[in-house]
């Protein structure tokens, strides 16, 4: 099978997997992990040490930053492969010249 029908059949199987559960349970409420957890820590009685320095922040705020810290370790994930797959120019005279040898 060619590659780009790989692709095709790897995204119909994300399409598939992303509405199947909407379709199944349609009214059902889809929570996060966070949620569930937190709810279960108030449900304790715990009471945090101390306060947040900053206070509480907006909804929009605590998304922007999640969304940063996602951002830099993506960044960071991406250099580090990077780096690690890059091949210097003596390793590629190195491996063009062992294949000619062969």
């Amino acid at each position: 099978m060619e590659r780009k029908y790989w692709y095709l059949l790897g995204l119909v199987a994300i399409i598939v997997i992303c509405v199947v559960p909407f379709i199944v349970n349609p009214d059902a409420e889809f929570g996060g992990a966070d949620d569930a957890a937190g709810e279960l820590v108030e449900d304790t009685g715990y009471e945090p040490w101390f306060e947040s320095i900053i206070g509480d922040l907006p909804s929009e705020t605590e998304s922007m930053l999640f969304a940063l810290q996602a951002a830099i370790g993506a960044l960071i994930i991406g250099f580090v492969l990077g780096r690690i797959s890059k091949k210097s120019p003596t390793e590629k005279s190195e491996r063009a010249s062992v294949k000619t040898d062969d």
